[in-house]
């Protein structure tokens, strides 16, 4: 590969000085003449850097056609001077075709150096802009998916409470149906089953279960197997006679035949039941 360059070095170098490339652009062949030494020293040193040596290669290989073409722009001016301002103003065109790309016009009255510091601080102010952009985009990505994560979280909540609150009232429709008016009233109240029960009574200042009641208890026992998990009130009333303290005590000792009736029928635990008769 190092002999190959070589040669091609050569004959770049006696092709561009049969074209008058060395007189005509003698700053721009000289590098390309330095990065082709660089290639040979590099691969002098170290064999198995082809790698580098094809970029500076290239590199040298590019300067080599730079400088092919403004020897041909030189020497055409050198042949008519005029040409001077067209070159001149063809710089100014090609600046002003940036320059109105990034929103303004060029002056030359003092040169090319104005409208270049323009332009590189217009590109400047936009590569600004691009990165403050990107990191606005960014972070509104973020706050998106943060958005999106609290939506989906909702969605699945409001989903989650549909679905048991629909289940709660299939289930209380399916309590309903299991009594009668004159037995019982079923309402859900929050995380409380109440049954109301009429259809079960008590031979006046007693607090024991008839048996007649024990088909009502049986349907008791079935709605609350519908809700295990629940605080279940079961609501009576006593009559009027006896005094308030008297009437207390049998609403009590009632409900705790009630409780025991349940809970030996059925292993109701003693903590689920909040019993009010």
């Amino acid at each position: 590969m190092r002999d190959l360059l070589k040669k091609a070095e050569d004959k770049n170098v006696a092709d561009l000085e049969d074209k008058n490339v060395a007189d005509l652009a003698p700053l721009t062949l000289t590098e390309a003449k330095s990065i082709y030494q660089e290639v040979l020293s590099a691969l002098e040193n170290n064999r198995y850097a082809k790698s580098n040596a094809r970029e500076l290669a290239a590199k040298a290989e590019y300067q080599v056609k730079h400088a092919i073409y403004l020897a041909a722009v030189l020497d055409e001016v050198r042949k008519d001077k005029k040409k001077w301002e067209v070159v001149f103003r063809n710089f100014e065109d090609r600046f002003d075709q940036i320059a109105s790309q990034l929103g303004f016009q060029g002056h030359y009255e003092n040169g090319l150096a104005e409208t270049e510091k323009d332009i590189v601080l217009a590109i400047q102010n936009l590569t600004d802009e691009n990165k403050t952009l990107k990191e606005e985009l960014k972070e509104l990505q973020t706050k998106n998916e943060q958005l999106s994560e609290k939506v989906q979280q909702y969605e699945n909540t409001v989903v989650t409470e549909l679905e048991k609150k629909k289940e709660r009232e299939e289930k209380l429709r399916k309590i309903e149906q299991i009594f009668t008016p004159d037995e019982a009233q079923v309402l859900l109240s929050g995380n409380h089953l109440i049954i109301r029960l009429y259809g079960l009574t008590f031979r006046s200042g007693t607090a024991v279960i008839m048996p007649e009641h024990f088909m009502l208890l049986t349907k008791v026992m079935r709605a609350l197997r519908e809700f295990p998990n629940k605080t279940i009130e079961i609501a009576g009333h006593t009559d009027s006679q006896g005094n308030d303290a008297y009437n207390l005590n049998l609403s009590e000792n009632r409900a705790a035949a009630i409780r025991a009736y349940l809970e030996a029928n059925m292993g109701l635990p003693p903590d689920q039941g909040n019993w009010l008769i």
